[in-house]
C-alpha cells in the first residue's frame, strides 16, 4: 500500500478523480481502569485526488473509540462466535467515521442524504 499520489493515480489513469480511503488503525484494548472490560477503536483517512493535476482537493481523518459503559465487553465476549461482537462494533465505528467524513470533509454544513 502506498500513500504517494503519483503511484495512486497510476491505478486508474483514465479517472478524473480518485477517492483514496485508508483504514489507519483498528483494534481493541482493555480500559486502563478496568482490565476486564475492553474498548474497540477505529481510525481512517480519506482524500479526493485530481488525477490530472495530482492535487488533493479534500482530505480528512477520523478516530472513533467505544465509550466505557456498564456493558463494555470482556475479551471473551468480543471474540466469541468468530468475533461477531468485535466485527459489529468495528462496523458501527466505521459508519460513524463515514458520516463524520461525509459531513465535515465533503459536504461541510450539509445534511446527509437519506436513502
Amino acid at each position: 500500500m502506498t500513500t504517494e499520489v503519483s503511484k495512486i493515480v497510476k491505478v486508474s489513469p483514465a479517472a478524473d478523480l480518485l477517492l483514496d480511503v485508508q483504514t489507519t488503525i483498528w483494534g481493541f484494548q482493555f480500559f486502563p481502569t478496568d482490565w476486564n472490560s475492553y474498548r474497540v477503536y477505529y481510525a481512517a483517512k480519506v482524500r479526493l485526488i485530481d488525477t490530472r493535476s495530482r492535487k488533493t482537493l479534500a482530505e480528512g481523518s477520523c478516530k472513533k473509540y467505544a465509550d466505557k459503559t456498564t456493558d463494555a465487553p470482556s475479551l471473551d465476549q468480543l471474540l466469541v462466535d468468530n468475533a461477531v461482537r468485535l466485527k459489529d462494533e468495528l462496523s458501527a465505528l466505521g459508519e460513524q467515521c463515514l458520516t463524520e467524513l461525509q459531513t465535515r470533509v465533503f459536504l461541510p454544513g450539509a445534511p446527509l442524504a437519506t436513502p
